[in-house]
């Protein structure tokens, strides 16, 4: 699986680094379920950007940098919930049981049946887990994604910069 612990344990590291920059100046304070919300709407984003898949009006070609980028913004919403709710190493578990339910049925299935799954989850611990094997299924790496997920916090910090965000 592509997001390995030493990936995870990263990601949380800058996750809570992020969370403390975002929580000095919040509009409110979010709960458990509207972190949840927040992630899967990510995951809808994610879904959106494999444009080749469902516009068949468009010969606009998917980005692959811009799949990655919507996928670290999956992790970091699930990051966030795992932080909030201190089950960090046990979302990683969840996540990896979900992957190895889920992963030869993406690896297999014809795409509009993978995105409509993974449209169709309702927790973001499923969301991620068939997210992650469509990532592999299209070949992204482990350091690919550490590379996006550096540079979507990075871009996040620059909105919190410019008070923009």
């Amino acid at each position: 699986m592509i997001l390995t612990k030493e990936l995870w344990d990263y990601i949380i590291e800058k996750q809570r680094i992020l969370d403390a920059a975002f929580m000095k100046n919040p509009r409110f304070i979010p709960d458990t379920e509207v972190r949840d919300l927040a992630g899967l709407i990510e995951v809808d984003e994610f879904v959106k950007e494999f444009k080749e898949t469902y516009k068949w009006w468009s010969f606009k070609p998917n980005d692959r940098a811009k799949i990655a980028d919507e996928y670290c913004d999956i992790l970091h919403f699930i990051a966030g919930l795992a932080i909030e709710e201190r089950r960090e190493d046990e979302y990683l578990v969840l996540v990896k049981r979900g992957y190895d339910l889920y992963e030869k049925s993406v690896k297999n299935a014809n795409m509009v049946s993978v995105l409509k799954g993974i449209r169709l989850s309702d927790e973001i611990i499923y969301g991620l887990a068939l997210t992650t094997a469509l990532m592999e299924r299209l070949n992204y790496t482990t350091e690919e994604i550490r590379i996006a997920y550096d540079l979507k916090n990075e871009e996040n910090f620059r909105r919190i910069a410019s008070g923009v965000y």
